[in-house]
């Protein structure tokens, strides 16, 4: 977790330096944003926040954001991701509830505003 973080601190700086979109500015924002919030769930304590999930959902949240309505079929490709990490044991429906909506809260509310 504390590589993902790292990394995407790091890796927001080279395209800010180039002139990236504010788009994808704003999307690296929300990641950072999202893992600020599943770190310190996940790293004390045994109880893994699914990133599979916040990533996810946070996906189907910018689609739908960007694209519309249209993108709204994303939404159940959300659902099955979180589908399977509680079908292969990796975590349970809390964990995977908890990844949703930090990822769908993070993009949800700050994409609309960043970009």
């Amino acid at each position: 977790m504390l590589v993902c973080l790292g990394s995407t601190a790091s890796g927001t700086l080279a395209p800010a330096a180039v002139g990236a979109p504010g788009d994808l500015l704003a999307l690296i924002a929300c990641m950072a944003a999202a893992l600020l919030i599943a770190t310190p769930i996940t790293l004390p304590a045994r109880w893994k926040i699914s990133i599979h999930s916040l990533v996810a959902a946070g996906t189907a949240v910018t689609f739908t954001v960007v694209f519309g309505w249209a993108l709204l079929f994303t939404w159940p490709l959300a659902a099955a991701v979180g589908w399977s990490r509680v079908h292969l044991r990796d975590h349970t429906t809390a964990q995977v509830l908890a990844g949703a909506l930090v990822g769908a809260c993070a993009t949800g509310l700050l994409y609309p505003a960043l970009r």
